[in-house]
């Protein structure tokens, strides 16, 4: 077969279809790791490549990303708003920089009884790229995971629920999770069994 503009064109894009994973534009790779078709996703959104599905990994932080493990002790905060919450980020792979992060407390009471939710945000943001050997990591810290009143640790406060009527935070276990969503539609999530500490600020 002769070599043809047209089919030098078309080998290329094969090419490029066949090579991952995490580009600055589709179709132009940032490593040389072979990614299969099924795994390679084009990001329209912000024009990068990505091989393999989006990770994220919870963490805490007002002003940086640190890491949790399992049964990490995590301080709740009284915000200058006079409320509490848990300082949240996250480290995230194979998403577009701009993001939806969904923020979740749970408390586990122990007794095989079903998660109670105390806490839901969310923040629409752009998080920060790293220096790493994986080119598409990028991280988000000073989300604020607001605890519903009813779990606030100090009673002597006042809220319409009532100030720790439901539970005291601390006084358990939490579920600490995060969602992360990129405007692609592509969604990660992570958790973590923390305990709340009383108090910062």
């Amino acid at each position: 077969m002769s070599i043809t503009p047209t089919n030098a064109l078309l080998a290329l894009a094969a090419a490029s279809l066949a090579v991952g994973c995490t580009g600055t534009g589709a179709g132009t790779p940032l490593d040389s790791e072979v990614c299969a078709t099924d795994d390679l996703f084009v990001a329209e959104q912000c024009g990068e490549t990505y091989c393999g599905p989006p990770e994220v990994q919870v963490g805490t932080g007002a002003d940086g990303f640190l890491r949790l493990d399992e049964g990490d002790d995590v301080d709740i905060v009284f915000g200058s708003q006079g409320g509490y919450h848990l300082d949240v980020s996250a480290s995230m792979t194979r998403l577009c920089p701009i993001v939806y992060v969904r923020a979740s407390i749970w408390l586990d009471r122990g007794d095989g009884s079903a998660l109670e939710r105390a806490s839901s945000d969310e923040r629409h943001m752009e998080a920060i790229r790293t220096e790493s050997e994986e080119p598409s990591e990028q991280q988000v810290w000073g989300v604020q995971a607001r605890i519903d009143c009813e779990y606030w640790p100090d009673t002597q406060l006042t809220c319409p629920e009532g100030a720790g009527s439901a539970a005291h935070l601390e006084d358990f276990e939490v579920v600490l999770r995060v969602e992360a969503e990129d405007h692609n539609g592509r969604i990660a999530t992570d958790e973590r069994h923390v305990q709340p500490v009383c108090c910062g600020g």
